[in-house]
């Protein structure tokens, strides 16, 4: 995932918001040169945002903000997540933990 606009991610969230203003679409993911949280909403509504994190093993990122920020997330809200990325198997299955 990058900030150009070009990843799946992006994509993705170009054609749903295209079709409906029902949902809000955000992009997260975990930034090893991240001291905070960032975040950038684009003109068509898709939000970035970007987690400090840190490289546990050669295959395993970890980002402990970005779990803290979605258990702190209201639960009214229904999520539909997009998880891609071997490379950061291990924050995967941390984020379905967490739900």
């Amino acid at each position: 995932m990058g900030i150009w606009g070009h990843d799946w991610s992006d994509q993705l969230a170009t054609e749903i918001l295209k079709l409906t203003d029902e949902f809000e679409y955000e992009v997260w993911q975990p930034d090893l040169r991240a001291d905070k949280i960032y975040s950038h909403t684009f003109k068509n509504g898709l939000t970035h945002r970007m987690f400090p994190a840190y490289q546990k093993t050669n295959k395993e990122i970890i980002s402990p903000k970005m779990l803290t920020f979605l258990s702190g997330e209201d639960l009214n809200h229904k999520y539909i997540f997009h998880i891609s990325y071997p490379h950061f198997l291990g924050i995967n299955k941390e984020l379905i933990g967490v739900w």
